[in-house]
């Protein structure tokens, strides 16, 4: 069962990092709006509640709080990216807690910590921030593939 809920969690941080990259893509005008539309109130899909319900084993009222948990997650994201600075080592949105947790390196400042919360984000500290880990992704792409 364990493995089933960790299958859907990583698809469900999937679909929302695909949502940063979508939104990110968007004119600057789009994004700086200081309400969401109305339309954006809505699932992308009219199928998606129903979908989740089946696949996540949701009530439809789980499912409606869910979407709504992840729209407020990919509003408070940038800011929550921008607070963290040069601290920042990713983010996702956690199923459990129902809302946007911020990954910060241990050399965070307190007042750092704070203004990333103060965004509404939970906080985790890890071991290197995203610029390290993009710096040595970008190594590993530069190595040549073995045959095969």
């Amino acid at each position: 069962m364990r493995h089933r809920r960790l299958k859907y969690a990583g698809l469900a941080v999937l679909l929302l990092a695909g949502s940063w990259t979508a939104g990110s893509a968007l004119p600057a005008a789009a994004n700086d709006s200081p309400a969401p539309a109305a339309a954006d109130s809505r699932p992308v899909s009219t199928g998606l509640p129903a979908a989740m319900q089946r696949d996540l084993g949701l009530t439809k009222r789980q499912a409606e709080e869910r979407l709504a948990a992840e729209r407020t997650a990919t509003a408070v994201e940038p800011r929550a990216r921008t607070a963290a600075g040069a601290s920042y080592g990713g983010a996702w949105f956690d199923a459990e807690e129902g809302r946007l947790t911020v990954a910060v390196t241990s050399d965070a400042s307190p007042a750092t910590l704070r203004a990333v919360r103060s965004t509404g984000a939970a906080v985790r500290t890890v071991e290197h921030s995203a610029r390290e880990l993009d710096t040595a992704k970008e190594r590993v792409d530069r190595l040549p593939a073995p045959r095969g």
